[in-house]
């Protein structure tokens, strides 16, 4: 992917890699990691996010579904399925994400108590 910082392409902007024009691109997924123009992963973060909270909805399906109680093993499936999507490559997207990224344990917790959203 080319990285530019925006504007019109002219025409003798053309980039070749052995002979193959290179296209210009606003966004490219790259094992599952969205890499945007701009060079920042905010995107990227909401997506994971976005990721995250549909495997806590399934989470929370399989707790309700087999009753499950207990925190600990409520903790290990949290962490088994909704923790693991959502970390994917976070080294490579997290820094300066960190508010996505707690938006999923906070809103887990807050589901799994039957909280309010609004509660802090």
């Amino acid at each position: 992917m080319i990285f530019r910082k925006g504007g019109r392409l002219r025409k003798r902007d053309s980039f070749n890699y052995q002979n193959n024009p290179v296209e210009v691109v606003n966004s490219y997924c790259y094992l599952g990691v969205s890499f945007h123009n701009t060079g920042k992963f905010r995107k990227t973060a909401v997506e994971f996010k976005n990721k995250g909270m549909s495997a806590v909805g399934q989470v929370l399906a399989i707790l309700y579904k087999f009753k499950i109680i207990s925190l600990s093993n409520s903790k290990f499936i949290f962490r088994a399925l909704a923790e693991s999507c959502t970390l994917y490559c976070v080294s490579v997207w997290g820094h300066g994400n960190e508010d996505e990224i707690e938006k999923i344990q906070t809103g887990f917790y807050k589901r799994l108590y039957f909280l309010t959203t609004r509660t802090p």
